[in-house]
């Protein structure tokens, strides 16, 4: 949900929030304003697998 901001220039919206699993899953556990452009949560989700895999701290020694 929407609301405007304090000067009434731009609409305010909730930030996307993800579920991490200490496995790598990921899951869409709120709704917001990054998903928005995405048909549904798979999408969203999708698109932040391709975008970040590999990108974290390496694990192996």
């Amino acid at each position: 949900m929407s609301a405007p901001l304090a000067g009434g220039d731009a609409p305010r919206s909730a930030t996307t929030t993800l579920r991490l699993h200490p496995d790598g899953r990921i899951d869409l556990h709120r709704h917001g304003a990054q998903d928005r452009p995405y048909p549904g949560a798979e999408g969203y989700l999708d698109h932040i697998r391709t975008t970040y895999q590999g990108s974290g701290p390496s694990t192996s020694k």
